[in-house]
């Protein structure tokens, strides 16, 4: 596919629950190191620390619990399909539920990377970021 061509919601149902976690896990991921540098965060083994926070099963699942609220329909939609479909591998350090709901975040910013929604993406990375830090301090 070529630079600045994305896909209408039409296309975009056609495209597996897996496909769209797979480049979701990459965009979410790259979005929080930007993020983590940005903050001013430095030095690769605090970067891959402070990451952590974010990227694991049971925190990816805590996190699309708390924005499934600020989540539109068609972002519900998406991760209602991933979440349906039954997954062949399971992380060890979560449960069958948190790896189903981590992968439905994925997948819903594989979606919207795909639909060409930056905006979007970056949006809910901040609600994301914003939850951590509350949690943190709490």
């Amino acid at each position: 596919m070529e630079k600045g061509i994305t896909l209408d919601h039409t296309h975009l149902q056609m495209i597996s629950t897996a496909d769209l976690a797979y480049l979701g896990d990459a965009v979410y991921e790259l979005k929080i190191r930007r993020n983590l540098i940005l903050s001013g965060i430095n030095g690769a083994g605090n970067l891959s620390a402070a990451a952590a926070d974010f990227v694991t099963a049971p925190n990816q699942s805590r996190f699309l619990n708390g924005i499934w609220d600020d989540l539109t329909e068609e972002e519900q939609s998406v991760a209602k399909r991933a979440r349906n479909k039954k997954p062949h591998n399971i992380p060890k350090h979560s449960t069958r539920t948190e790896y189903i709901h981590a992968t439905a975040l994925e997948a819903v910013f594989g979606y919207l990377s795909l639909k060409g929604d930056e905006d979007r993406v970056d949006e809910l990375v901040n609600l994301i970021v914003k939850m951590c830090k509350q949690d943190s301090e709490a």
